[in-house]
């Protein structure tokens, strides 16, 4: 499954356009591995932090 992304960037009085097309597993490993690195800088000061991405929705 392949979704198109299309970011806007706006820079004075330039603006940029970026596409980009990636696979939902992509997506889904960076986003884990985002929240890996967020989590190992950040457990020492929040112990309960994992608790809330465990929650059932």
């Amino acid at each position: 499954m392949l979704f198109m992304v299309r970011v806007l960037v706006q820079k004075k009085e330039t603006v940029a356009e970026f596409e980009f097309e990636f696979c939902l597993f992509h997506l889904v490993i960076v986003s884990v591995n985002l929240f890996l690195q967020l989590f190992h800088e950040t457990k020492q000061h929040h112990h309960h932090s994992i608790t809330i991405f465990h929650q059932p929705s």
